[in-house]
């Protein structure tokens, strides 16, 4: 969104590169500085948004394409091997010596920590659980 607002969305969403030669030295160093610079930029607004141990993994890529793609990849590897552990942590829960209470409350918050990961569960599966 605040790439988008700033014009610096193309930055991310494809490669640019500086081929493009106007015949003058001059205008084409000018644009490549401003194109640098643009690039830079959304290098940063990108990685002002990231915690710490995700900045660490990427700051040394060398353009904002590259950290969105990078981001992308950590997501989605993330995303499904988060998905496959709280799907067995919700099957494997069982009642010990504590409270039902307690129980419900670790079932349903195992069961929306499945739903955070993109794996809904209907409520007969809950209630089979419980």
């Amino acid at each position: 969104m605040t790439l988008d607002c700033r014009g610096l969305d193309q930055f991310v969403l494809e490669d640019i590169s500086r081929d493009i030669d106007t015949g003058n030295s001059i205008i084409d160093r000018l644009q490549d500085s401003q194109t640098d610079k643009l690039a830079k930029r959304a290098k940063s607004i990108i990685c002002l948004c990231l915690s710490d141990d995700i900045l660490s993994s990427v700051i040394d890529l060398p353009t904002a394409r590259a950290v969105f793609l990078e981001l992308c990849a950590q997501y989605e590897r993330n995303g499904r091997g988060s998905r496959i552990q709280a799907w067995h942590l919700f099957w494997s829960l069982k009642k010990g010596p504590e409270a039902i209470s307690s129980y419900v409350a670790k079932v349903v918050t195992a069961s929306k920590d499945l739903k955070a990961c993109g794996r809904e569960l209907s409520s007969q599966d809950i209630i089979d659980k419980l």
